[in-house]
């Protein structure tokens, strides 16, 4: 991996600084995270914000992306984040892929994503859709509890009132997704859950 590959090649607009300094204080273990519990709009611009940063952490192989140029698509299944994913995806690009997000009713297996936020609808359920992309290099992101059958290879926790993510490092090498070891770091667990 070069480090070309981890820098997002765009500005952050004044109306995210506050979403990106609260990530990047997050990524580099400094500060408190915010609250799970608050608001709705701050808690989907956190989950937003982290969708759209894991991405420079992630090396996808090369038969994932059509061209050298082609979009990295982040695919949002019924989900809060509304426009808020939206704003956070725009102007950022991953070395000469741009970020597109596109919002989509259920996951299936001829969608082109490379990173499947999903979350129950009454279209899919979560398990149903984390079926449909198995085997595909997805990085696939729930906030499912401790006590569901299926989660994402990164999933959003809670502890302490705080966003936390732990990551399934062994499913993400089974569908050719590697990991960069700052953002296994970060995780409170990874391998298998």
């Amino acid at each position: 991996m070069t480090s070309r590959r981890f820098t997002l090649l765009s500005a952050v607009p004044r109306r995210r600084l506050m979403g990106a300094a609260i990530t990047v204080l997050g990524f580099l273990g400094i500060g408190e995270q915010a609250a799970w519990g608050e608001e709705l709009p701050l808690k989907a611009a956190l989950m937003a914000t982290y969708l759209v940063k894991f991405v420079p952490f992630v090396e996808w192989p090369p038969r994932a992306f059509v061209s050298a140029t082609s979009p990295l698509t982040i695919c949002v299944v019924h989900t809060a984040l509304g426009r808020t994913i939206d704003e956070a995806a725009s102007g950022q690009k991953l070395a000469e892929h741009p970020i597109e997000v596109r919002h989509i009713a259920a996951a299936r297996r001829d969608i082109a994503c490379h990173v499947l936020f999903i979350e129950r609808s009454a279209q899919q359920s979560v398990a149903d859709g984390l079926n449909a992309v198995q085997g595909a290099p997805v990085l696939t992101v729930t906030d499912q509890p401790d006590n569901a059958p299926r989660r994402g290879i990164i999933n959003f926790v809670v502890i302490n009132n705080h966003v936390r993510f732990e990551i399934n490092n062994t499913e993400a090498a089974k569908v050719g997704l590697r990991l960069s070891s700052q953002l296994l770091a970060l995780a409170v667990n990874t391998g298998e859950r």
